[in-house]
């Protein structure tokens, strides 16, 4: 991740006090990997999502659409760093931080996986 665009965020955590995390925008890491975005996402390409899971098995799901900035105004962030260190055990290495959402509880710590999948009926 080192060799890719880093990214800040600004953001109060949910102890209320403002926090600066730093890594990279999580479509970046998705384009790397060969998921569809941008023009191509379109179609039943839509119906796609992300399934982030954290250590401890919490899991929280994006729509592929919401991490594409030609679809939705925010980039989303797979943090590395927390006011200038590494994130502190209990957080990292690696922890989602969406700026935009209203309550942080996508805001998912100790990132293990993160799967791209198809909605089923």
């Amino acid at each position: 991740m080192a060799s890719m665009k880093q990214v800040s965020h600004k953001v109060k955590d949910r102890d209320g006090k403002e926090h600066e995390f730093k890594g990279v925008a999580l479509i970046e890491i998705l384009e790397k990997a060969g998921v569809t975005t941008g023009a191509k996402l379109r179609g039943e390409n839509l119906v796609k999502y992300v399934l982030i899971t954290a250590a401890d098995g919490y899991e929280v799901l994006y729509a592929l659409a919401e991490i594409d900035p030609e679809f939705a105004d925010q980039l989303i962030l797979l943090a590395t760093e927390k006011d200038g260190q590494p994130l502190p055990a209990g957080e990292g290495p690696f922890r989602i931080i969406t700026p935009k959402d209203k309550k942080p509880a996508r805001w998912i710590r100790e990132v293990r996986s993160i799967k791209i999948a198809f909605a089923k009926n």
